[in-house]
């Protein structure tokens, strides 16, 4: 069974006061809305559009509170987009692709404060079982986009502002990865993966 959210919406809420009222930021007819923004009230949101003949990510992004700029179109054929804001307000879309050959590709879009979203970097592609994990930005502006690769190994690539996605690094082996929000830790930047490993013989 396939459940469709007719639109995306988000809510702002003001510390110690009510909630403001929700504001529709999408057309009708998205799915798995994603939605990310920071303490200074930089904010993205991203979604799955059906098309004709595909699903789109598309996505919103706003360097201020209740502030989002035009829809922009990252990927024609794409899904399980996520979404991060970091403390500088750059912020960035990862999103995964198949082709007719089944080969599936890990992209990235950034988009920079003052500045709209790039096109998307390629940061991994292969054959098999290819799935995003997230995306997390650290202060400093250094993007980090984590994926599980085939044969069970989680992944990750940096980008430092102003610079393209080096080359990828493995993590560990895994069963099941935690995918979803990658918390930063404020002080220093560092960047936690949850995982389950493979059970230890006996």
């Amino acid at each position: 069974m396939r459940l469709f959210i007719r639109t995306a919406s988000v809510l702002v809420a003001l510390a110690a006061a009510a909630p403001a009222q929700a504001a529709t930021v999408s057309p009708a007819g998205v799915r798995s809305p994603q939605l990310a923004v920071n303490a200074d009230g930089a904010s993205v949101v991203a979604w799955e559009r059906l098309t004709k003949h595909a699903i789109a990510i598309e996505a919103r992004a706003g360097d201020a509170p209740l502030e989002l700029g035009r829809r922009r179109r990252l990927s024609a054929d794409g899904h399980q987009p996520q979404v991060a804001v970091g403390a500088d307000g750059t912020k960035a879309v990862m999103w995964l692709e198949e082709d007719a050959s089944r080969r599936r590709s890990v992209r990235v879009a950034v988009a920079r404060p003052g500045h709209g979203f790039g096109r998307g970097q390629l940061v991994a592609r292969r054959r098999g079982n290819v799935s995003v994990v997230g995306i997390a930005i650290q202060p400093t502006g250094r993007v980090v986009a984590v994926w599980q690769r085939t044969a069970g190994r989680l992944a990750f690539a940096l980008a430092l502002r102003g610079h393209a996605f080096g080359r990828s690094h493995d993590v560990a082996a895994i069963t099941q990865p935690a995918a979803g929000s990658i918390p930063v830790d404020p002080r220093d930047g560092s960047v936690v993966i949850a995982y389950d490993t493979p059970p230890t013989p006996s």
